[in-house]
Formats: structure tokens, C-alpha cells, sequence
């Protein structure tokens, strides 16, 4: 995807390999992809995948105990 530009499609990417991380029990890795793909949404503009960005790394927050930090980022999807 980097070699053809789909920047689009990369934080897709980003965002599955965050929910994989997630399965896995790897909360750490999860967010990383997580902040990777909203990283990239946010520089093309792709609102729907900014709101799943932060939604998903707002799930992850919740199973992770710190819920100030899911709230946030539940109110920036």
C-alpha cells in the first residue's frame, strides 16, 4: 500500500492489525495500530476511519481499566 500511495487503504490495514493485536491480548500493540491508522485519517481526511480510530482505541482503553481514557476517546469518534 505505501508504494502506491493508498493511504486510505494503509489505515484500513492499520486499524484490522490493531483488532488482531487486541485478540491477542496485546493492548499495547493494539493502540499503536490504532494511533497509526488515525494518524493517517486524519492527514486525507477520512472521517469515518478517524471515528473508528478512536472508537477502537476508546474499546481498548475500557478492557484495559482506564476509563477517563476510553471516555475521551468515545467523545472524539
Amino acid at each position: 500500500m505505501e508504494e502506491i500511495g493508498d493511504k486510505r487503504g494503509l489505515a484500513i490495514i492499520y486499524s484490522y492489525i490493531g483488532i488482531l493485536y487486541e485478540w491477542q491480548g496485546d493492548y499495547e500493540g493494539s493502540l499503536k495500530n490504532h494511533e497509526a491508522s488515525l494518524r493517517l485519517c486524519e492527514e486525507i481526511g477520512f472521517k469515518e476511519g478517524i471515528a473508528a480510530a478512536y472508537g477502537n482505541s476508546g474499546n481498548i482503553y475500557e478492557v484495559m481499566g482506564n476509563y477517563p481514557e476510553a471516555l475521551k476517546n468515545y467523545l472524539a469518534a
